[in-house]
């Protein structure tokens, strides 16, 4: 037999094992080949309506960038104020070093930049706190659904996904096909700069420097050494800043602010889901990975479907130790303090009984519904 033959012999076996191959949703989770007629959900092959928008496509969106709080803590500042930029500045004065004329102790002159407060206000918070551009200050803000992506449908439980604790039913490999982007992105805020120019850092975003050769104090002092007639000592104006203790800053100018790289002129019309890529990360497995079974089974539950209900209901349990197992480890590798560590040990371990008892309690209600 030639090798054309045993070719052609093999394709009706090839073609068998590809009809019999799982096919694959647009969110790239696999069907197991039931058409619709034959599933009492579905309203497409193995897609049922997205539980979470009823197929509208849209939602309330938490925000990332705050955790849903409408602000967070500014990390430039304490209480709305930033240390004097003035390197020798210490409680708005510029000690001078040594020993002038018949005085002992160490004399000091105003820091003309700070005006002796000693402290600046952060240019870029309110007292401490920024209210979050990307919800502006809400904690949601509406969008395309997180858990469908914009698709609108849903992997069917029953026909095209199972109650698998180990595997998202929603997506595989934590990343699913992006539809939100299909939709007319509507721009939103910069998250960075709030809008169309990031603070200097150099000057605090007020156009001048400190002269740190006279400690932003205008004055130099000068001491004859060796009984030289030329000159005269003590305080003298400072020639290289004129007197002013201050410079114009050279890194930023007013008129022409320095443009953020992260946006364009404050605003962002990329998709904030998949960032253009058209591969979104999984809300279900990457932020709470007992989500998708919880969904399902209380959706079965609703339809009387009781014992399938109990298995994802089962699953979300198993889930659910399993995602506060890993938000543990990830708390242990914390770098704040010790107390920080704690508190954060403290509120997760009560998230977790919580969300725990929650599912055990719609397991069991679930379970009273099986026949005896």
């Amino acid at each position: 037999m030639t090798k054309t033959s045993r070719l052609l012999a093999l394709l009706p076996l090839l073609f068998a094992l590809l009809c019999a191959a799982p096919r694959a949703t647009a969110s790239g989770v696999h069907r197991h080949g039931l058409a619709s007629d034959e599933c009492e959900l579905c309203v497409d092959r193995g897609l049922i309506r997205c539980l979470s928008c009823d197929g509208t496509k849209r939602g309330m969106v938490p925000c990332r960038p705050c955790n849903g709080l409408g602000r967070y803590d500014c990390l430039e500042c304490e209480d709305g104020r930033i240390d004097c930029l003035t390197r020798v500045c210490k409680d708005g004065y510029s000690p001078w070093s040594g020993k002038f004329g018949s005085k002992a102790k160490q004399e000091r002159d105003p820091c003309r930049y700070c005006k002796r407060k000693g402290t600046l206000p952060c240019k870029v918070c309110t007292k401490g706190t920024k209210v979050c551009p990307t919800c502006r200050g809400r904690g949601k803000f509406p969008g395309a659904c997180m858990d469908c992506v914009g698709e609108g449908l849903m992997p069917c439980p029953l026909c095209a996904v199972r109650p698998n604790p180990d595997n998202c039913p929603w997506s595989v490999g934590r990343k699913r096909t992006c539809h939100a982007h299909a939709d007319k992105i509507e721009p939103r805020p910069c998250d960075k700069c709030q809008g169309p120019k990031v603070a200097c850092r150099s000057c605090n975003d007020t156009s001048k420097v400190p002269c740190q050769r006279c400690g932003a104090t205008g004055k130099m002092r000068t001491v004859l050494v060796g009984g030289s007639s030329r000159g005269k000592g003590g305080v003298k104006a400072h020639v290289g800043c004129d007197g002013k203790g201050v410079f114009a800053c050279s890194l930023c100018k007013k008129k022409d602010p320095k443009p953020c790289r992260s946006c364009d002129k404050g605003r962002i019309t990329a998709c904030g889901y998949c960032f253009g890529s058209k591969r979104a990360t999984c809300h279900g497995c990457a932020d709470e990975r007992f989500r998708p079974f919880e969904i399902y089974g209380s959706h079965l539950f609703e339809q009387g479907m009781f014992e399938a209900s109990v298995g994802y209901y089962d699953a979300a349990v198993k889930a659910a130790w399993v995602h506060f197992d890993e938000r543990a480890a990830k708390l242990a590798e914390h770098t704040g303090t010790k107390e920080q560590r704690a508190q954060a040990s403290k509120n997760m371990r009560a998230e977790r009984d919580k969300v725990s008892k929650r599912l055990r309690e719609a397991l069991a209600e679930a379970r009273a519904k099986l026949p005896d």
